[in-house]
């Protein structure tokens, strides 16, 4: 199952204009994808969680009590 996490970007914070863009540029550089923005200048962004390879499996002989 894939797992997510999610950003939150108050977009107000942000000084000039032109800077909005480039924040979300940034974001979207690192994997972010934008979700929404509120009307309130909120961006909501999501990016799927990358899981670490996982090791195969040694195959072990199986234990007896003898």
């Amino acid at each position: 199952m894939s797992e997510w996490e999610y950003l939150k970007l108050d977009l107000n914070d942000v000084p000039r204009r032109g800077d909005d863009i480039s924040l979300l540029n940034r974001a979207g550089s690192e994997g972010w994808e934008l979700v929404s923005v509120t009307e309130h200048g909120v961006a909501y962004l999501t990016r799927q969680i990358s899981k670490p390879a996982t090791r195969a499996r040694r195959a072990t002989a199986p234990t007896t009590d003898d």
